[in-house]
């Protein structure tokens, strides 16, 4: 077999490795049932099997920041994990700029490569860092890390290929890293949902209810059967300010939000019940007004001590307007109220 035929070879085999490695990667279950430490941890383990390096790190550092921190070092060499590591970018800011502009930064030999110049002494040799290919991690086309492939002894000249791929596991990072958060809000939204005395609802374009919290069922009493398909009209909410039921009005009929809107409802025993909402309105993948996503609240104390502090008032002054003297009411220098004989 001549040379030219074996560096063929090589090159198949290489090539056949990096695909089966991002098939791998593609099916792997921990990227989406696990947390994103073991998420990053198999990333890394594959890349690293992929490009047959020596060390991948991760770290999450954005454009003109001047710290980055490492979230995953794996070391192939010793199949471990390191601990995370912060490292400042003040002296790397030149071939930081490199990686922001071209999103690939290939460096074959870093005994000759000018943009490192600043920190080969303290962090490239101690290491023995001989060929580094770093690759930008982005959200929605912003810069938010980069994942650092490592070659350590010796130089290595990294091909079109091993950077293609790079870029498909700084894909894999950007997708995991998204995924997570997601799914951190989702959980941190659902124990909110647990725990507030709110509760969350969504209309149809009907104004029918398709959802309500657990918190609903548990204030009101209600059964989920009792109120999913059904109006809010339908249960029998009434919105006795006019003008608060103008604008409420006004809002539903144009696709507004609307906010701190109480309506009351009488309830199954005989008791009213007050609610404050607020909503806005939500459309589908074509842009069509699908129905309203919203928050209550049971404001029903706080109405009825408003109510019982009015005919206080009025009571008040019923008996004021009915003395026989002239009487007037004072408090800290103003005046409140007078009977017609005052």
């Amino acid at each position: 077999m001549s040379d030219r035929e074996r560096i063929q070879d090589k090159s198949a085999a290489a090539l056949k490795r990096q695909i089966e490695s991002v098939g791998r990667l593609a099916a792997s279950t921990v990227l989406v049932e696990h947390g994103l430490t073991a998420a990053l941890r198999e990333i890394t383990e594959i890349a690293a099997h992929a490009l047959s390096v020596d060390r991948v790190s991760i770290w999450r550092h954005g454009e003109g920041d001047t710290e980055a921190t490492s979230i995953e070092i794996f070391d192939a060499r010793k199949q471990s994990h390191e601990p995370g590591q912060r490292m400042e970018m003040n002296e790397r800011q030149r071939y930081m700029v490199d990686l922001w502009r071209s999103h690939v930064l290939a460096i074959d030999d870093t005994e000759n490569d000018g943009r490192i110049d600043s920190f080969r002494e303290r962090i490239i040799r101690p290491l023995d860092m001989r060929a580094v290919l770093l690759v930008s991690v982005r959200r929605e086309g912003l810069f938010i890390g980069s994942i650092v492939f490592t070659k350590i002894g010796q130089p290595h000249a990294w091909t079109a290929e091993e950077q293609a791929f790079a870029g498909v596991f700084a894909a894999f990072v950007s997708h995991t890293m998204e995924t997570q958060e997601r799914r951190r809000l989702e959980s941190a939204f659902k124990d909110y949902v647990v725990s507030a005395s709110d509760w969350f609802w969504e209309w149809d374009g009907e104004h029918r209810f398709t959802y309500l919290s657990e918190c609903y069922y548990e204030v009101t009493g209600d059964a989920p059967e009792n109120v999913i398909g059904r109006s809010g009209i339908e249960k029998g909410q009434v919105i006795d300010d006019p003008v608060a039921a103008a604008l409420y009005g006004r809002a539903i009929k144009n696709h507004q939000p609307f906010r701190d809107i109480v309506a009351k409802r009488s309830m199954p025993n005989g008791n009213r019940q007050w609610i404050r909402s607020s909503a806005v309105p939500f459309h589908d993948d074509q842009g069509h007004f699908a129905g309203y996503r919203g928050v209550s609240t049971d404001v029903t104390e706080s109405v009825l001590m408003e109510q019982a502090m009015q005919a206080d008032k009025i009571q008040f002054r019923d008996l004021i307007d009915a003395a026989p003297v002239p009487l007037t009411i004072i408090t800290d220098g103003q005046y409140v109220y007078g009977n017609t004989l005052a």
